[in-house]
């Protein structure tokens, strides 16, 4: 009864927002995000507008903060990062995010190579910010 009951729910789900599984790029889990968000698709776009917007120089911003020392900015940039990218399911950027995270926390007081730490995470904000604006590009 309720493998029944979920497989409707997601047949449900895909009927509801056909065209935006049909165009979103496999960077981005728009349903896991639409099932968060309560089915909520406008809330989604401006969810993804916003981070297209604000998230843009988050590596950059990290690169900053970790060069001038500041360690607390720095894990605060990736938490958020972290956040953003888990709601509007961007799971690849939101696991690098994590990875990031996880490093700032063990290497704080450590030298850390910041080119190599932030290489994959800069790389992750790239793909989901390009499936992100072409999500929005379709809308």
């Amino acid at each position: 009864m309720l493998a029944v009951q979920a497989q409707r729910e997601d047949s449900e789900m895909a009927t509801l927002f056909p065209e935006t599984e049909a165009t979103a790029p496999a960077v981005l889990n728009v349903e896991a995000a639409l099932e968060r968000l309560l089915g909520h698709r406008e809330i989604y776009l401006a969810l993804l507008q916003t981070f297209v917007t604000n998230q843009r120089g988050d590596v950059q911003k990290l690169v900053a903060a970790l060069e001038a020392g500041r360690s607390a900015e720095a894990l605060r940039l990736a938490h958020s990062m972290r956040g953003a990218a888990a709601i509007l399911g961007a799971e690849q950027l939101a696991a690098k995010a994590a990875q990031t995270e996880q490093q700032l926390r063990v290497e704080a007081a450590q030298q850390l190579d910041v080119a190599s730490l932030l290489r994959p995470l800069d790389e992750a904000l790239a793909e989901a910010l390009a499936a992100a604006a072409q999500v929005l590009a379709t809308e």
